[in-house]
């Protein structure tokens, strides 16, 4: 489960030997999603890596320390806190870092799918996330090619470790093109996108 009430009812959570993928335009929230559900199942007690091929383990630390500390990302970004909300956001990670140091694993930094399948096999998660699927540094003779490569390899790796995937892809620009009522992406829009 994702322990999100509404997501699992609607899709009854993240199947285990499945690949989800959790799709959207560029800053819509993916990235907060996917760290959220991955906090939640690590309270559940399941044993998550999520891999973080954009932001630092710091940052993302930091990220969910914000409510905890009294302050907004944006302000974090932009460099607008005061000395005591820094210090305060400071002791708030380090903290969830301490809370979470059995069950979340965040591992930043560029990654192949070897070296993910290695981790996999080594630290045996209940569920994998991986931020985002064109990140993933592999080799293929276009990008379609090397990015269906890894969505394969994804559910390979989870079929083989019995453990749930969730990759996180950006969406191409088909919603943009369609009138202004009807904006829901649709599953062709994750063509040429991953």
């Amino acid at each position: 489960p994702t322990y999100i009430p509404n997501l699992d009812l609607a899709t009854g959570g993240i199947e285990r030997r499945g690949l989800t993928i959790l799709a959207a335009r560029p800053s819509m929230g993916k990235t907060a999603l996917a760290l959220q559900i991955a906090r939640n199942a690590a309270e559940g007690g399941t044993r998550v890596i999520f891999y973080s091929l954009e932001m630092s383990q710091e940052s993302l630390f930091a990220r969910m320390a914000c409510p905890l500390a009294g302050v907004v990302w944006r302000d974090v970004m932009s460099g607008n806190l005061k000395q005591a909300q820094k210090a305060a956001l400071s002791e708030h990670s380090l903290a969830l870092a301490d809370r979470y140091r059995d069950h979340l694993y965040i591992v930043d930094g560029e990654q192949t799918m070897q070296s993910i399948w290695q981790q996999v096999g080594q630290y045996k998660p209940g569920l994998i996330v991986i931020d985002h699927l064109r990140l993933v540094s592999e080799t293929g003779d276009n990008e379609n090619q090397r990015l269906g490569k890894i969505a394969r390899d994804c559910k390979r790796l989870a079929k083989a470790h019995d453990v749930a995937v969730m990759v996180l892809s950006q969406l191409n620009r088909g919603t943009e093109m369609r009138g202004k009522e009807d904006k829901r992406p649709q599953l062709s829009d994750l063509r040429e996108s991953g």
